[in-house]
């Protein structure tokens, strides 16, 4: 395929789950106003998940004593604690065992809602979102309408490229206008209360106004006005009060805005806050405007008088920068912080009641005793990772916080976890993982599969080995080795051990169940093991390197048995493959485009490769497959596909197939006389190629960046990018 628009007829891939989600973005989170899905960013995606849950009648049948007392000692400090008093006593009475029928079947006879999360999440249902495509880079801010029927969303500015706006409709999910206006990324977004103009704000300190109804008789979503803020560092937030009025913040720097956008003019009032802060949010809660610090602390502010009233906490900050505000039913407000807390402070007297710490690390079993993804610092982040780019992005804690008036929850999503907070009284529940690549530059560097099953499967991303269920998308183990980079993992055939390649040279294996280390081997490659594949009957194990050799290693004995040349740089594939007789072949890939092919002479406890042919590809060689019967071998890399013929031309072309952008990974599966074949690309594309024909016969395009790995299993297709996403597809449907 040479364009894109060859790719036009090519039928799209029906996705089965996808597990990730853009959980750096502090202004990434939506609650639709009927308080039973979520809208988030996913990389370039715009990602719409329904919470799917039931009612646990184990809990609510729960009897309990009665002890609470309102006002009193027995009761609790943080239903004290929650503002306004109380006419009832006995409002918070719960029934005891001699009731006639259970609480789930009248729950129309408790005056005060349960503070206890009392909901089962439906499982699997959080890993089957809606994508909707429509972004070509990564989304920097999105803003959803009060009445839920319009969406806008910002991306960042690539190099010599304006940002992308794009304006959705909600119910339809479809884009209704894109607009570019901007030279810098998007840092946030607002939509005004009566849905008559929307406001977008740069890192280039512009602000547009564009319409969105038909009562300023401009043509709708194109820019109706704006304006150039002055400034010597980036504004960073912005509220939309009333039609009449904005609010804008930045280092140090506090404006209002007042807009007529029927004279077509704005005007701003800059306001000097006796504390120097920097803002990093803003919500209307009430009749005053709340704005989060970078600092670790909330402004109360008076917009009638354009004024600053009130901090809180009035002494010491909060730990960490304040990220989210939202309100809860008493017009209290619960703010949200990079260590992972969240806070519910008292509006009346701007101080903080209670707080607590939200599950936004992962609810598996931790293997070693390490550091969380999400208390790395945000020094962590390469600059070669598309994320790193992102402005109002969060490496740690709780990035982003979102609620509506029906729904008693209020969402927090983080880096690798999205969490449900109960307005009321803070507690928490973990609903779901994702994979931590905020902290890794590479996203999902390595997935694999046992060998008899696709149930469940288990991923290497930056520093962390994980198994997950595929089909509820549970974390079922998390391993951590600081400081370094896990660059291949595999399954043994008989699901004993999870061998893992490091940047360190090192070869670690661990039990799949406990997540205990059986062995490290040291020193097997200068520079890093970047690929291995296991014998058929898991004793060896075949690695290549940045030192661009090939090496056999023995598992039972942890010994290096055989060093082979031949290579020039990095090598980034290696298959093995069990053809006719029962005979092994390996087959290794590197960077230079070479393509090797050995026969693999295991007797008892030795093992050792023998080179056959070795022959060259276009561009780097990314990833080689062999087919059952020995007769063809392939490789994927940035010159596309190249097809290499064994047996009596040996190493000699048989075809090649370029690709829209080059290939990142490849797998094949085979069934009967028909192969096909997964290519990952570059430009986060996937497709699946027929051996025989070299024909794409299907696409799917969900990651924003390049395809880093991709498996097989019983006809179940798992592919990771470097955006951090997990995508599995039926293969031959």
């Amino acid at each position: 395929m040479s364009s894109l628009e060859d790719l036009l007829d090519t039928p799209q891939i029906q996705f089965n789950t996808y597990l990730g989600f853009g959980g750096h973005l502090t202004k990434g989170l939506h609650l639709l106003p009927n308080g039973q899905e979520l809208v988030y960013a996913a990389g370039n995606q715009i990602a719409f998940l329904r919470i799917q849950e039931k009612p646990d009648k184990e809990k609510l049948n729960k009897v309990q004593p009665l002890t609470r007392r309102v006002g009193g000692g027995a009761a609790p400090p943080r239903q004290r604690a929650f503002g306004g008093t109380t006419n009832a006593p006995q409002a918070s009475r719960i029934l005891t065992s001699t009731q006639k029928k259970p609480v789930f079947e009248e729950p129309e006879t408790l005056d005060v809602p349960p503070q206890e999360d009392n909901n089962i999440i439906v499982p699997g249902s959080l890993v089957r979102p809606v994508l909707v495509s429509g972004h070509k880079y990564p989304i920097t801010a999105m803003s959803l309408s009060a009445s839920g029927k319009y969406l806008i969303s910002g991306t960042q500015s690539p190099v010599g490229a304006p940002a992308e706006i794009i304006v959705w409709d909600v119910e339809q999910k479809k884009p209704l206008n894109i607009q570019k206006q901007h030279k810098g990324s998007i840092t946030d977004i607002v939509i005004s209360p009566d849905e008559s103009f929307f406001v977008t704000l740069g890192e280039d300190n512009l602000m547009v106004v564009y319409p969105i109804s038909a009562e300023y008789h401009h043509p709708l979503y194109t820019p109706l006005a704006g304006r150039q803020f002055v400034t010597p560092k980036p504004l960073t937030a912005m509220i939309c009060v009333n039609p009449n009025l904005l609010i804008i913040g930045g280092d140090d720097f506090l404006t209002f805005v007042s807009v007529d956008l029927k004279g077509r003019t704005l005007s701003d009032n800059p306001v000097r806050v006796p504390i120097r802060r920097r803002y990093s949010c803003f919500k209307l809660v009430g009749d005053f405007v709340y704005g989060g610090t970078e600092q670790g602390d909330v402004l109360k502010i008076d917009f009638q008088k354009q004024t600053a009233l009130q901090s809180c906490p009035s002494k010491k900050p909060f730990v960490g920068a304040v990220t989210s505000i939202v309100g809860n039913d008493q017009n209290n407000v619960i703010c949200s912080t990079t260590a992972g807390r969240v806070y519910l402070i008292r509006t009346d007297t701007m101080t903080p009641v209670s707080s607590n710490e939200i599950a936004t690390q992962t609810g598996a079993s931790q293997a070693t005793a390490t550091t969380s993804a999400l208390q790395l610092s945000a020094a962590s982040l390469s600059a070669a990772s598309p994320l790193a780019r992102c402005v109002s992005a969060n490496a740690t804690g709780i990035s982003c916080m979102a609620t509506c008036e029906n729904s008693k929850y209020a969402y927090a999503i983080g880096p690798n976890a999205l969490a449900r907070v109960n307005k009321s009284s803070l507690e928490s529940r973990l609903l779901q993982t994702a994979p931590p690549t905020i902290v890794s530059p590479a996203g999902i560097q390595s997935l694999s599969t046992p060998i008899d099953t696709s149930r469940i499967y288990v991923s290497g991303c930056g520093s962390f080995v994980s198994v997950w269920s595929s089909q509820t998308g549970v974390e079922l183990l998390r391993i951590n080795v600081p400081n370094v980079f896990c660059n291949c993992v595999q399954l043994t055939p008989d699901g004993s051990q999870i061998i893992s390649a490091w940047s360190d040279g090192c070869l670690r294996s661990f039990a799949p169940q406990s997540g205990k280390t059986i062995f490290c081997l040291q020193n097997v490659h200068a520079g890093g093991v970047t690929a291995f594949s296991l014998s058929r009957d898991g004793a060896f194990c075949f690695t290549g390197g940045e030192d661009s050799k090939v090496c056999v290693v023995d598992v039972c004995t942890q010994q290096v048995l055989q060093v082979c040349s031949g290579h020039r740089g990095r090598i980034n594939s290696v298959t093995t493959q069990l053809v006719a007789n029962n005979q092994q072949e390996l087959v290794t890939g590197c960077q230079s485009g070479f393509v090797q092919h050995f026969h693999i002479i295991q007797q008892g406890n030795q093992c050792q490769i023998k080179p056959i042919w070795n022959s060259r590809a276009e561009g780097d060689v990314k990833g080689c497959a062999e087919l059952e019967d020995g007769s063809q071998v392939i490789a994927c890399g940035s010159g596309g596909l190249t097809w290499f013929s064994c047996g009596k031309n040996a190493g000699a072309v048989v075809r090649a197939l370029p690709l829209v952008a080059g290939g990142t990974s490849l797998c094949k599966e085979e069934r009967g006389d028909v192969c096909k074949i997964v290519i990952g690309c570059a430009d986060g594309h996937i497709f699946v190629v027929d051996w025989d024909t070299g024909k794409i016969e299907k696409q799917l395009c969900v990651f924003c960046g390049q395809v880093s790995t991709c498996c097989v299993r019983e006809g179940t297709v798992f592919c990771g990018g470097v955006d951090g996403g997990i995508v599995s597809f039926d293969l031959w449907e």
